[in-house]
């Protein structure tokens, strides 16, 4: 599996776009259906933050060569659905969070402490159109820490949350990952 550096650029084409926006769609055409209350509380709409969130797999997949996540089904961690979009080598599950700030922060609902999800990767958009940036990784026990848990701006819920420069490379999270919860977690860097 291929080790990814920090702020690793990655170039979807028009062709990858025009399907996360279809498969954006579908996610919220079937959350609907589903009868899926909304939690959204910015100014996005949720199509749009399903499309934001497409973007971010579809990248994490073409930077590492695996097979895109082609889900359509709502997910969600307070309903134990949510497990991640990929599985890698070694059996590690990888969560994608998308951020469209470029300077953005890692954010993880308190939901997911429970979710079968080894290792968290932030994707960013960038200045320059149809480009993405994998900002970087954490594993869980690093992730999940008292200390991380902070109000959301604006909204005021609650969100485990990390500063770009307090994310890894990805070897680093998958070896971070093999440290046991609550066993002698590693030292969340300070943020800069």
């Amino acid at each position: 599996m291929k080790n990814l550096p920090k702020d690793y650029p990655v170039q979807l084409n028009p062709m990858e776009l025009e399907f996360c926006k279809i498969q954006a769609e579908n996610r919220q055409s079937n959350k609907e259906k589903d009868g899926v209350p909304t939690k959204n509380t910015s100014n996005r709409s949720e199509t749009e933050i399903h499309y934001q969130g497409c973007i971010g797999e579809r990248v994490v997949a073409k930077a590492l060569g695996l097979y895109p996540d082609l889900s359509i089904e709502h997910k969600s961690a307070a309903n134990g659905t949510d497990d991640g979009e990929f599985v890698l080598e070694g059996g590690f599950r990888l969560d994608v969070k998308f951020t469209k700030y470029e300077r953005g922060k890692l954010l993880v609902s308190p939901n997911k402490k429970d979710a079968p999800i080894e290792i968290y990767c932030l994707v960013t958009s960038s200045d320059i159109e149809d480009e993405y940036y994998i900002r970087g990784f954490v594993s869980r026990q690093t992730l999940f820490v008292e200390l991380n848990l902070w109000p959301q701006q604006p909204s005021g819920r609650m969100a485990y949350q990390l500063h770009q420069s307090q994310l890894i490379t990805l070897d680093e999270a998958i070896e971070s990952s093999l440290t046991p919860l609550g066993k002698s977690n590693p030292e969340v860097p300070k943020a800069s």
